[in-house]
C-alpha cells in the first residue's frame, strides 16, 4: 500500500474453496452500476469468535449497525487464510472511515494472538474489513481467537468525535491526517491532525483544536504483527490535544506502524454523550474493591468508587452504570509506555442492578504471562440516537 494519499485496494475473486480476496484501503468512489445518489455513512460493531476450524461465527445480540440494527442481514464472515478473516459490513457504502479491532484472550490460552486491521474497502454496497492474526512472540500467522470489530465513516452531528488513519509508519517528517480517511466533528476534513513520530514505534498526533474532553482508541494497522497503545494525553497551550501512541512488534519490541486513532469525550464509535463509561484503571495492590484512578485528560459517565475490583494476577472487573446490556462491546487497551497487552475476557450482566454492565480484562506480557498492568476500559452499547443522516 502506498504511503501517500494514493490508495489503492485488490480484490481477487472468491475461489470454490472458500477463500475470498483480501480487501485493502481503498478511496475509488463507486462507478456504473454500483454508483449510488446517497452513499451511505454509518458505523457498526460486531463480537467474532474463531471456531476450531478456523472459520469465524456471530454471537446473535453481540452485533449492531446503524443499517441494519441486530439483524443478520447487516454482517457476513469469511475465513481467508490461517489467521485471516474478512468481516463485511452490509449497507454502508461511502468511503472514507476508519475500523478498529478489541482483541479477547479467555480461557487457558496462554500467549492470546495479536490480530490487526490489515485493511478495508467499499465493496459493491458493504464495507469489507479484513483482519489478520498473529503469534505475538514469533510473528507469524496464526488462527484468532475471538475479537470485536468495529467500523465508522460518520460525518454526522455528534459532538467532540474525530478520527484517522495514520498511514505512515515512519514518516521523514510531521504530516497530515489522510483526508479521504479523517473526520472531525470540529472542523471537518479541515485543520486535519498533524502526526510526527518521536522515536522508533512512538508517535505524537496533534489534534489542532480543543476538546470537551478526550481519549484515544488506538489499534495497529497492516499485515505485521504490531500491536499499539495510547500512552499519553495532554494539551497544549492553545487548547489543542495531543495524543501519544506506542507501537510493538514480535517480543514486545518497539516497532515502526501504521494505525487508526478514533479520539472522544464519549462513544468511542458513534459519539454519543450518553453511552459509555470511559476510565483509567491503576493496578490495585489487593484483591479488595479500589478507587479507580482517572486521567485528568478523560470526562464523561464515569463509574462509582466500588466498581472496580482485582480477581487475580493480571484479571480486573470493571462495573459501569448506566450502561445496559443491548449490544454488549467495550475497548480495552494497555495505557502507557509498555509491550504489554490489555484485552477483554467477557461483558456481564448484575443481577444486583440491571442498569450496570461489567467488563473482565486480561493483560499479559509479550510473552504471554499475566500481569497488572495500568489499562483504558470503556463499555458502551448502541446509541439511541440515528447518526446516518450525512
Amino acid at each position: 500500500m502506498s504511503t501517500n494519499t494514493s490508495i489503492r485496494s485488490r480484490v481477487i475473486g472468491a475461489l470454490a474453496t472458500a477463500l475470498v480476496a483480501t480487501s485493502l484501503v481503498a478511496a475509488a468512489t463507486p462507478s456504473g452500476a454500483e454508483a449510488k445518489a446517497l452513499p451511505v455513512r454509518g458505523h457498526a460493531v460486531v463480537h467474532v469468535e474463531i471456531n476450531n476450524l478456523g472459520y469465524p461465527g456471530f454471537t446473535n445480540g453481540w452485533k449492531w449497525s446503524s443499517v441494519h440494527g441486530t439483524d443478520d442481514a447487516g454482517f457476513e464472515g469469511t475465513r481467508l487464510g490461517v489467521g485471516r478473516y474478512l468481516i463485511r459490513f452490509n449497507g454502508i457504502d461511502d468511503v472514507g472511515g476508519v475500523a478498529h479491532l478489541v482483541p479477547w484472550g479467555r480461557g487457558r490460552t496462554k500467549n492470546p494472538p495479536v490480530c490487526t486491521i490489515a485493511g478495508w474497502a467499499m465493496v459493491s454496497s458493504s464495507t469489507e474489513v479484513t483482519v489478520q492474526c498473529f503469534d505475538a512472540l514469533t510473528g507469524r500467522r496464526r488462527e484468532g481467537q475471538a475479537f470485536d470489530v468495529s467500523f465508522t465513516n460518520q460525518h454526522g452531528d455528534v459532538t467532540d468525535f474525530e478520527y484517522l488513519w495514520a498511514d505512515k509508519a515512519a514518516p521523514a517528517a510531521p504530516y497530515e491526517a489522510v483526508e479521504e480517511y479523517a473526520w472531525s466533528t470540529q472542523s471537518g476534513t479541515t485543520d486535519r491532525p498533524v502526526i510526527s513520530q518521536i522515536g522508533t514505534g512512538r508517535y505524537d498526533i496533534h489534534i489542532r483544536h480543543a476538546m470537551g474532553g478526550t481519549w484515544p482508541r488506538v489499534t495497529a494497522f497492516g499485515q505485521r504483527a504490531r500491536w499499539c497503545n495510547p500512552m499519553r494525553g495532554f494539551r497544549d497551550q492553545l487548547n489543542g490535544v495531543h495524543i501519544r501512541v506506542a507501537c510493538f512488534g514480535p517480543g514486545g519490541v518497539p516497532a515502526n506502524s501504521r494505525f487508526t486513532l478514533t479520539v472522544s469525550a464519549h462513544d468511542p464509535l458513534t459519539g454519543q454523550l450518553s453511552t459509555g463509561a470511559n476510565l483509567t484503571v491503576a493496578t490495585p495492590a489487593s484483591l479488595a474493591e479500589v478507587t479507580p484512578t482517572f486521567d485528568n485528560l478523560n470526562t464523561g459517565t464515569f463509574a462509582p468508587s466500588n466498581s472496580h475490583q482485582r480477581d487475580g494476577l493480571g484479571i480486573q472487573m470493571v462495573w459501569m452504570p448506566e450502561v445496559r446490556l443491548l449490544v454488549p462491546s467495550a475497548w480495552v487497551a494497555a495505557w502507557g509506555d509498555t509491550g504489554n497487552r490489555c484485552m477483554a475476557m467477557s461483558y456481564l450482566g448484575s443481577n444486583i442492578d440491571p442498569t450496570q454492565a461489567g467488563v473482565r480484562t486480561r493483560c499479559v506480557r509479550p510473552d504471554g504471562t499475566r500481569a497488572d498492568t495500568r489499562q483504558l476500559v470503556s463499555r458502551w452499547d448502541r446509541p439511541t440516537v440515528d447518526l446516518t443522516t450525512v
